[in-house]
């Protein structure tokens, strides 16, 4: 480590050495953590839910986008069926309204998956 500045006290006699990098004050703080991340990852998101984070080696929450996505949108294609084939309105009612907010629920896992993948990892 070099010396690169002195710094004479303004109110005591004491001599301080502060190397050149640290003089600001605003370079001595720790450094933030990098985000990485790229269009190519949302992409691969796009195509198949939780391939970008797969390609961020964080198959973790990969699977778990995958799994989130594949199984509500099998709930918004099977509860219609079911409730069409039940024999009251409420019935139908409910597996409308099951079907549709397991159709908004998985594409809004589908639309985070991508944001995810693109805004990556952090890095220290």
């Amino acid at each position: 480590m070099s010396i690169g500045a002195v710094n004479y006290g303004v109110y005591s006699n004491n001599l301080s050495f502060q190397s050149k990098k640290c003089a600001d004050k605003s370079a001595c703080d720790s450094p933030k953590p990098k985000k990485i991340g790229n269009i190519g990852k949302a992409i691969a998101s796009a195509l198949c839910p939780g391939l970008g984070q797969v390609c961020d080696n964080r198959v973790g929450s990969g699977l778990k986008h995958f799994g989130g996505f594949v199984g509500l949108a099998a709930l918004s294609k099977i509860a219609p069926i079911g409730g069409f084939m039940a024999k009251s309105t409420a019935g139908r009612v409910a597996g409308f309204a099951i079907g549709l907010a397991s159709g908004i629920g998985a594409f809004a896992t589908y639309v985070h998956g991508i944001v995810d993948a693109y805004k990556g990892k952090k890095i220290a």
